[in-house]
């Protein structure tokens, strides 16, 4: 137990989950304005934040995480990468942009697998 000057008393921590500790804030301050632009379809309409979450099949996931993989790659080494659309404009991607799509499509596909 640990006991605290005030008198309160809480389990010890050392066997709990630390999701601050295991997270970090700067990157999901910078994956929200990535999803936000990319919340744009081709088409200009813009689909619900959460509505990845309503299943697509793991090969979908794993494709497009394997693209945001080779484009990192690419940029890693140097090389051109193609465009992306987003929100209606053809973009070059950077390597967070890169980071950021490898991030979304892990968490898809694990989000999928733990359903």
């Amino acid at each position: 137990m640990r006991e605290f000057e005030t008198g309160a008393t809480r389990d010890k921590n050392e066997s709990k989950l630390n999701y601050a500790g295991f997270l970090s804030p700067a990157v999901l301050r910078a994956y929200a304005p990535y999803m936000q632009r990319h919340r744009v379809q081709n088409d200009g309409k813009l689909r619900e934040a959460d509505n990845w979450k309503k299943g697509m099949p793991l090969s979908v996931w794993r494709e497009s995480l394997a693209r945001h993989f080779m484009t990192a790659w690419l940029l890693w080494d140097g090389e051109s990468v193609e465009p992306d659309m987003v929100a209606g404009k053809e973009e070059i991607p950077t390597e967070l942009d890169a980071l950021m799509g490898i991030l979304f499509n892990a968490m898809g596909l694990a989000h999928a697998l733990l359903k």
